[in-house]
């Protein structure tokens, strides 16, 4: 591993020398190793649309390491997994999506039944005890100012 200086800095360069392949030169390697492909084009398309780094980790527990073969599965069902799991993601996301919405309104609901709608610009009703907190509170609000207004509004504040 070198370093390599560039326009936006310096990056870390592992060497790797290795060509990239096509489509069609990756399911010819895979095919090779041993992995079954019942559709060659529509493997091609699946690499072009998906890639083949994403897909790796699907295929890459199938791959012996010692002789660089796979065993036992196709192309087929390195796809269906990757579905799968794009399908798994998608659904915890929304669930957790859901989950976060109720706790926030939860929590907004009832500290405007307590301390009235505008709540969260009184920092009283928080825990700030140093003014480095106080002002990382100020700092929010701003951001919540800027974001629903569409502009900048500087807060000014003495701070003991």
């Amino acid at each position: 591993m070198e370093t390599r200086a560039c326009k936006w800095g310096v990056i870390l360069w592992f060497g790797s020398q290795d060509k990239a392949l096509s489509p069609q030169q990756l399911v010819e390697k895979l095919q090779a190793q041993g992995l079954p492909i019942q559709g060659p084009s529509a493997a091609e398309k699946a690499l072009r649309n998906i890639g083949v780094y994403r897909l790796k980790g699907y295929w890459s527990h199938l791959l012996d390491p010692q002789t660089k073969t796979f065993s036992s599965q196709t192309f087929d069902h390195v796809i269906r997994r990757y579905n799968f799991d794009s399908q798994l993601r998608e659904l915890t996301f929304d669930a957790l999506t859901q989950a976060e919405v109720a706790f926030r309104v939860s929590i907004s609901e009832t500290m405007c039944q307590r301390h009235g709608p505008h709540w969260y610009l009184n920092p009283a009703n928080f825990s700030l005890p140093d003014s480095a907190e106080r002002r990382q509170y100020w700092v929010l609000i701003q951001k919540i100012y800027t974001t629903f207004t569409g502009r900048e509004r500087t807060v000014f504040l003495a701070l003991k």
